[in-house]
């Protein structure tokens, strides 16, 4: 449901932007700072502390803000060091795609704003019907880490098909690849989060999460650079490379779905599985 939020928002967004732009290129990011100033807001008084501030909890220190601080509860987290290792090379290559399939668009296909605000508008709506819908009709069927490997694994014949544009140039292909690509994304982004979500315990969510997103935010760094080099060398580079990335992640990912018996579990999921089991045994 938060991915088909994010879905709407991609939907939604767009236009709003493209409407505050007549006020000048400057305005839509004025309007972006003042929503995330009310969602602030929102946040902080609607949403209730998930923690109590116990005896023995640890408090808030200003060594909390350190950007590295997050990853410090890798070391300690096995399942949650794989998944991550997994799961790297693929923000990687997502990294590289934001970060260069505008221009790679506007020098294949001559696209200007409007096009790709329209692809925007369809990856929206992609996200919106996945995240929000499908995800949670397949999740009847299948786990997580076989939808994950499902939506990386869609994700990397996209790349492919992106590369090949250098060749055929064919606008119809980009939209069909992009809805395809968004489909597989949609997979993979909910899936990834209730995996971390299952890898720590009820008080280390935050912690958790943290990780997830810097590591995210670190791929963001990494991959518009990489990127720009790989383009800078051949205009199809990055999205074979992108490609190469993502399937590396959908093997690790396979990995961890053979010995997912293997993956440590936090003490309170065990001793939640373990009283589950109990109290079927005592009904049986």
């Amino acid at each position: 449901m938060i991915g088909g939020a994010i879905g709407l928002g991609f939907i939604i967004g767009p236009a709003i932007g493209g409407f505050a732009a007549r006020w000048g290129l400057s305005a839509p990011m004025y309007l972006a700072a003042a929503m995330c100033l009310v969602n602030l807001g929102w946040a902080y008084f609607a949403l209730p502390e998930t923690i109590s501030l116990q005896p023995g909890r640890s408090t808030f220190k200003w060594s909390d803000i350190n950007p590295l601080a997050a990853f410090k509860g890798i070391r300690s987290n096995t399942a949650l060091r794989s998944l991550l290792l997994a799961s790297v090379f693929h923000f990687i290559a997502f990294a590289q795609l934001q970060g260069n399939i505008a221009v790679y668009f506007k020098d294949l296909l001559a696209w200007n704003a409007s096009q790709m605000g329209f692809i925007f508008l369809m990856v929206g709506i992609a996200d919106f019907v996945t995240q929000g819908y499908l995800v949670g009709k397949l999740h009847k069927f299948f786990d997580e880490q076989k939808l994950s490997v499902a939506g990386i694994s869609i994700a990397g014949a996209m790349y492919l098909v992106f590369a090949s544009l250098i060749r055929f140039h064919i606008a119809g292909e980009v939209y069909i690849a992009y809805l395809v690509y968004a489909f597989g994304k949609g997979l993979f982004e909910p899936s990834m989060s209730a995996l971390v979500s299952k890898s720590a315990g009820n008080n280390e969510q935050g912690k958790a999460q943290g990780s997830y997103q810097s590591l995210q935010s670190l791929t963001r760094v990494i991959g518009p650079v990489t990127g720009a080099f790989l383009y800078s060398i051949h205009k199809s580079l990055p999205y074979l490379v992108c490609a190469i990335l993502t399937f590396v992640s959908a093997i690790l990912f396979s990995r961890l779905k053979n010995e997912r018996h293997r993956l440590p579990l936090s003490n309170e999921i065990a001793h939640f599985f373990d009283a589950k089991n109990k109290t079927v045994n005592e009904q049986d």
